[in-house]
């Protein structure tokens, strides 16, 4: 079932309504106008005179990638949907770190900079992508405050301990003092425990040195590897690193396809407990701040567990936030998926590698897999050249420098020949478009419907 959500003509929620015919008429004879298609709000431009509201039920199923949200009364669900955030941030707060420390380097006889800092954290500060994803959690359901006059916010938090979980997956207990006695404890860091832990030998068992002499193994300098690299899990806890000795760490078994790419760390990354354990109580503290006239509750994981089990309903976040809100219904609402992507992309440059045809199986390949094997200068990697396999260059590289914004950008829905499109880019200086269907058009004959920024 899907609903439609009005707003009186001084932008207050009334009760959504699904009659479809009521709505189009009103927008036809002028009397509502389209404040947000999704999901679809209309504001009504005369006065109401019968306001009758109901109670209704949001819940919030919290998370650190997904978000569940579901909106109930006492006979219908209203409101169905799932949000899908954005979880770049670290990596890009990373990259840019990197950058900014080379282009500070590069600058000759700059003074050090050595008393213009903090000596601590200010109190309530919050990690920036923690941040960023729990200001999603509050905007979003403040979003659903203003198109349907919400009563009662229960949201699902968790308090979580990553030290006792760690342990289950290994196989022992943990109890007491074990809580401030580490893994690496005893060791000068963790490097130093790793390569204890490991043997200090390469753990790829078809590496070729295991079948080289000792005295020639010993020569070989051995790397602390983190396994979850390929999927931006750089966190340095112990099951997340290995051992490996040179003729296994190079920048070649670290390409897709190659040996060290999919590998699977012991113990998956604990960052979304993390989450939880910073923010789950900020968001419902914020929601009471915020909404003083609501009923603002928390709830835990095995309640929803035992309302799912007893409603018979399947495990989706936004089954989960329908059982979180309390109030049982057939009829259920048509789920709504929303997506978080970046406002604004701040990389003015990108780089693509030249393309050659590798002369041992014919196949396209870039010229970083096609390298001379050569990385540092103390080190003879001749035996690893892969520079000579370049037979035919298929395209040079280059370098891309945007000078200016346009106006449409990538998921921007427009209208075309009297049809919706999705923008995929644009092209030739921005004078024209690529939509969904991968069709070239001028942007003289299409016009913006909405612009995708944010969440949408």
């Amino acid at each position: 079932m899907t609903n439609i959500y009005i707003l009186d003509i001084n932008g207050k929620p009334l009760m959504p309504c699904h009659n479809g015919a009521f709505v189009r008429c009103r927008l036809k004879n002028k009397e509502a106008k389209v404040v947000k298609r999704k999901p679809f709000t209309v504001q009504l431009m005369y006065e109401v005179k019968n306001n009758y509201k109901q109670d209704i039920y949001l819940g919030v199923d919290a998370g650190y990638k997904y978000i569940g949200f579901s909106a109930s009364t006492s006979n219908q669900e209203l409101f169905s949907g799932e949000l899908e955030q954005d979880c770049g941030m670290v990596e890009r707060n990373k990259e840019r770190r990197m950058c900014r420390r080379q282009r500070r380097s590069r600058l000759r006889y700059r003074k050090a900079r050595f008393n213009n800092r903090k000596a601590g954290k200010p109190q309530g500060w919050t990690a920036p992508s923690l941040q960023r994803k729990r200001d999603t959690h509050l905007r979003f359901i403040m979003m659903l405050s203003s198109i349907m006059p919400i009563t009662d916010i229960n949201v699902e938090i968790g308090l979580f301990d990553p030290a006792l979980m760690k342990a289950t997956a290994e196989g022992r207990t943990i109890k007491g003092a074990d809580y401030q006695h580490g893994e690496a404890e005893g060791f000068e860091n963790m490097k130093s425990y790793i390569r204890y832990r490991d043997s200090y030998t390469c753990q790829n068992p078809d590496c070729k040195c295991h079948k080289m002499k000792k005295e020639d193994r010993e020569k070989l300098k051995l790397h602390v590897h983190h396994i979850g690299y390929y999927k931006h899990d750089r966190s340095s806890r112990p099951g997340n690193l290995i051992t490996l000795c040179e003729l296994s760490h190079t920048p070649e078994t670290h390409q897709p396809g190659n040996l060290l790419y999919g590998w699977k760390p012991k113990m998956k990354s604990l960052r979304e407990t993390a989450f939880m354990n910073t923010v789950r109580k900020e968001i419902v503290d914020t929601l009471k701040a915020v909404y003083p006239d609501k009923t603002v509750r928390y709830t835990y994981g095995y309640k929803t567990n035992l309302t799912r089990r007893d409603w018979h309903v399947p495990k989706s976040h936004h089954d989960d936030a329908f059982c979180i809100a309390g109030q049982y219904s057939l009829k259920r609402a048509e789920t709504v998926y929303f997506n978080q992507q970046r406002r604004n992309n701040r990389s003015l440059e990108n780089f693509h590698d030249a393309k050659y045809i590798d002369s041992r199986d014919g196949k396209r390949k870039t010229g970083k897999e096609l390298y001379c094997g050569r990385n540092t200068k103390n080190k003879n990697f001749n035996k690893k050249n892969s520079h000579q396999y370049r037979s035919k260059k298929v395209s040079r590289g280059k370098r891309n420098i945007r000078k200016q914004h346009y106006k449409y950008q990538p998921n921007d829905i427009v209208v075309f020949e009297g049809q919706k499109y999705k923008i995929r880019g644009s092209h030739c200086k921005g004078s024209r478009v690529i939509l969904d269907t991968k069709k070239s058009v001028s942007v003289k004959k299409i016009h913006i419907l909405k612009h995708c920024s944010g969440i949408c």
